[in-house]
């Protein structure tokens, strides 16, 4: 039953998208396509996992064709939240689609020297580790065995993690742009190498590789063949970042079983997960305090770092529910993924819990509609991050944390109406003095 219904609400979104919006492409289309595969494999129970209750696939769904019929028809409303927030826009029409990216190059030197000097004690030994034990045994290391600290580790996901994350998808843009190997392009692939040493994380790849065909993606109208031959730069990193990918599957091994097993049990077992948090948990509403969890936590954080006031985010409180392991299949525990539902379950209760799929699609459907319509680089660059969090959304709830509130700020910090370009040479330098007058 799972199975036919996921393919009438893909076949019915997919339909009026096309024919609404004139591509297939669209924040609705991520959201429903990523949901309704990952609902439909977890009902035939693969890998001995536990089918989740007719209560979690009727909250699901739900939520899906809420989110389907906002990205079809919230055109007005976010009209009015566009005019609503005219007022901080800036012209930014030297950076449009079609241009050269012209981006703060010195700015993001600058944090990248910083972050590479504020990680080099943690990467060496984090890389010591990984080299004695293996990347299973880094990925289950605790802080003090790698080197770090709560205060770094912090640092790292709520700092370091966004600026790597819109380096990432500026390299993207770049390379789209231009063709050229640039030295944005070599930071995005040196920050996807540095955090999976420290964390012996996959994901980071998959950020890599998803950030930089996105752009492709968004600005080809060759068809995929075309699109393959013209990116070849793009797709040669793509592919290295899988091989990355499989091969730290492959060590690590869920559960002792193969690549398609890790993949079908990471990317459905959120929603068996969901199921038994729903069964072991009852807490108290919280009305919005993980909904709106980036605002809030960063907001604290700022008051800990200023006045020394004891943190105390709702990102943690969320980390009490899912930390611990629960059962979800005859050989298998998860923890900590519970897709992007339960944070609204949290707040609002299981019957209202459809008001935090509401705000998540608006905000998606928002930055969409500025896309489209601007054309311009940060506006690119916000797009394809939030496509990211909507695909994610299978797994979490990306807008808990405060570095995802950073991220949506960085991306209008990195475009310049003015280029800084580094002198290497005499002649160089006489040419930018002579395109000044």
């Amino acid at each position: 039953m799972a199975v036919l219904v996921s393919a009438v609400i893909m076949a019915v979104h997919l339909y009026y998208t096309k024919k609404r919006k004139g591509r297939l492409l669209t924040v609705g289309s991520v959201y429903i396509s990523i949901w309704c595969v990952c609902l439909a494999i977890s009902s035939f129970g693969l890998y001995e996992l536990f089918v989740p209750s007719l209560k979690t696939y009727i909250l699901a769904y739900g939520h899906c064709i809420i989110f389907s019929l906002i990205s079809l028809f919230s055109g007005r409303l976010c009209n009015n939240l566009e005019a609503f927030v005219s007022e901080f826009q800036y012209d930014e029409s030297h950076n449009l689609a079609g241009g050269k990216l012209q981006i703060n190059t010195f700015l993001m030197v600058v944090l990248h020297i910083i972050t590479y000097l504020y990680s080099a004690n943690y990467f060496r030994t984090a890389w010591s580790y990984l080299s004695l034990f293996g990347v299973q045994s880094l990925r289950g290391a605790s802080l003090e065995d790698i080197g770090q600290t709560t205060s770094s580790a912090l640092m790292f996901q709520w700092v370091l993690l966004p600026v790597f994350s819109i380096t990432m998808i500026y390299a993207g843009i770049k390379l789209v742009r231009e063709r050229k190997f640039s030295i944005i392009v070599v930071f995005a692939i040196l920050d996807a190498v540095l955090y999976g040493v420290l964390y012996g994380g996959r994901y980071i790849f998959f950020k890599l590789a998803f950030f930089l065909i996105m752009p492709a993606i968004i600005e080809n109208s060759k068809g995929i063949f075309g699109l393959i031959k013209r990116e070849k730069k793009i797709f040669a990193i793509v592919v290295a970042a899988f091989i990355v990918i499989v091969v730290i599957t492959s060590d690590r091994r869920l559960s002792g079983f193969n690549f398609a097993g890790n993949v079908i049990v990471y990317y459905t077992g959120s929603i068996g997960f969901l199921d038994k948090l729903m069964d072991t948990f009852n807490p108290p509403q919280y009305y919005g305090y993980f909904t709106f969890g980036s605002v809030i936590n960063f907001v604290r954080s700022v008051l800990n770092i200023v006045f020394s006031i004891p943190y105390a985010g709702s990102d943690q409180v969320f980390n009490d529910y899912t930390a611990a392991g629960l059962r979800i299949g005859a050989h298998t525990i998860y923890n900590s993924l519970s897709t992007s539902i339960y944070p609204f379950v949290l707040d609002f209760g299981y019957y209202f819990s459809f008001i935090g799929t509401v705000l998540f699609a608006l905000l998606a459907n928002f930055t969409e509609k500025q896309f489209y319509r601007k054309r311009s680089a940060s506006t690119e660059c916000l797009y394809i991050f939030v496509l990211y969090t909507v695909f994610d959304s299978i797994l979490k709830y990306n807008f808990i944390s405060p570095g995802s509130l950073i991220s949506l700020i960085l991306p209008f910090l990195f475009v310049t109406r003015r280029p800084i370009n580094f002198v290497f040479n005499k002649r160089s330098k006489e040419n930018a003095a002579g395109s000044t007058r």
